[in-house]
């Protein structure tokens, strides 16, 4: 069973532990795509191995050419690192496309590395000391909830 502190963005997964200090981060109003993208019909994965930089190769998304399978906007996830999406997707029909993103890929993901489309998330950490602060009123009410977080790797 999955938890979620809205908006803070942590998520509780059992069965994975993270470092002291880390914690699941998504973007709650974006948790799948808004494109022609189908569970059911499309499994994308990572085209080949080495890949770097703000593109990736993929096949795994059906086998007829589809335009907007995935929107700018949307978000993904590859081994650790959480993506958004700067351009239109569309897949040709071969289920083959390349999908362009923010930011640039920390690590070349493995071949064949499956793209997390539906609740992506990432490792994250606190910018700082000081980076989260609570709010309340004169009865101890906490009102307000803020925190600054960087991706952690």
């Amino acid at each position: 069973m999955e938890r979620a502190l809205h908006p803070a963005g942590y998520v509780g997964r059992p069965g994975r532990r993270l470092a002291a200090g880390r914690f699941y981060g998504f973007d709650p109003d974006h948790r799948a795509p808004r494109g022609a993208y189908d569970a059911g019909q499309d499994t994308p994965l990572v085209d080949g191995a080495a890949q770097t930089g703000n593109a990736l190769a993929l096949d795994g998304f059906r086998a007829a050419a589809t335009v907007g399978i995935l929107e700018p906007g949307d978000y993904f996830q590859v081994g650790d690192e959480l993506k958004i999406i700067t351009e239109r997707l569309d897949c040709d029909s071969s289920g083959d496309a390349t999908v362009t993103f923010e930011p640039a890929l920390v690590a070349a993901p493995a071949d064949d590395a499956p793209l997390i489309l539906v609740n992506p998330v990432a490792i994250m950490q606190l910018a700082g000391d000081g980076a989260a602060a609570w709010s309340g009123n004169l009865n101890r009410i906490t009102v307000g909830f803020s925190f600054a977080a960087l991706e952690a790797f």
